[in-house]
């Protein structure tokens, strides 16, 4: 991992973003309309690796920093 490799989480009411950051520079992206408000009790760690997937896997290395509602 070099250092700043992380993939930052914008999870709000309405939707979901990603992006994962090598060397503070923007590597991938992903977004869904799939807001917190859609996710039933229990199950944000595996609506999370579902959202994740559509980053290559050399981007899913890095700590995960979350924002939005899911905090």
């Amino acid at each position: 991992m070099m250092n700043g490799d992380l993939i930052c989480v914008d999870w709000g009411t309405s939707s979901f973003r990603a992006h994962a950051l090598r060397g503070g520079r923007i590597v991938a992206r992903t977004s869904a309309p799939r807001g917190i408000l859609t996710v039933a009790p229990g199950e944000h760690a595996a609506v999370l690796a579902g959202l994740l997937a559509d980053l290559p896997p050399q981007a899913l290395q890095p700590p995960i920093v979350m924002s939005g509602m899911i905090g």
